[in-house]
């Protein structure tokens, strides 16, 4: 999608102390409300970038257990003069999977997912005897930083990406850090044929245990972040069995669950 979509130049005023308050022209990240809907029905609208919007529509259905099959899905249209997205699937979804009509924004308070991870039968432990060389956590977190010109350009959007342990397969940016998951978990599943063997997911933002809820909901293997994890999230991860790191900058990070993975 056009750069055209995700930002817009302002006229702003900027003060440095070498040139006080000047008038510049500066590129701002553009919020939308992306409405999504299920055969027709509508389920959320999220703040979110317009951009994968497939990705996180399918995404956010799957981490947030109102569809359970993916591979049932027929067709998924953006109706872009609406903002929405319309997914058409053949699965029978009780409607108990089917939420209240929401909006959901792109900030970090509490009340983001639906489901209780801990409480749902199809939520599963992730089962992996797969390695990690620390140096290649630390080699994927720098490259991460480095990938997304929008985040360079406006500084408005976290980053995600999906990983093998060698390179980055996928990179998803969003104002949102639980859309770029999403976006990740949503490519994945539209796009089965390309999907490692050692799933790993790369995150600039803050790890709470929404985001390892929807990590495990995506059978990831390995969870890192630029950031810090909350306590929640580590006792997720070490229950589904996902490898959660924190902190990876520079020469270091902490590894909080599942550390018998990484090998130096």
């Amino acid at each position: 999608m056009s750069s055209e979509f995700l930002w817009d130049d302002m006229d702003i005023v900027r003060y440095s102390r070498a040139d006080g308050l000047v008038e510049v022209e500066d590129p701002v990240v553009r919020e939308t409300s992306l409405r999504i809907f299920v055969n027709d029905r509508e389920i959320v609208a999220l703040q979110s970038l317009l951009n994968e919007v497939k990705e996180l529509a399918v995404g956010f259905l799957y981490t947030e257990c109102v569809i359970n099959d993916p591979s049932a899905i027929r067709d998924i249209e953006f109706r872009e003069g609406l903002h929405a997205v319309v997914v058409k699937t053949g699965e029978d979804i009780p409607s108990t999977n089917i939420p209240t009509v929401r909006s959901v924004t792109s900030g970090c308070g509490a009340g983001v997912s639906f489901v209780d991870p801990l409480q749902s039968q199809l939520f599963r432990k992730v089962e992996s005897v797969s390695t990690l060389k620390a140096e290649a956590v630390q080699g994927l977190m720098r490259g991460l930083l480095k990938a997304s010109k929008l985040f360079q350009e406006t500084g408005g959007v976290h980053i995600a990406a999906l990983s093998d342990g060698e390179e980055l397969i996928h990179i998803s940016e969003d104002i949102g850090r639980h859309n770029c998951i999403d976006k990740i978990v949503g490519w994945m599943h539209l796009n089965p044929e390309k999907i490692p063997g050692r799933k790993i997911i790369l995150s600039s933002g803050r790890l709470s245990s929404d985001i390892v809820a929807k990590s495990v909901r995506g059978d990831v293997e390995y969870v890192i972040s630029h950031s810090a994890p909350t306590r929640g999230a580590v006792q997720l991860a070490r229950e589904f069995g996902i490898t959660l790191i924190g902190f990876a900058r520079g020469n270091r990070f902490n590894i909080y669950s599942n550390e018998e993975r990484i090998t130096t």
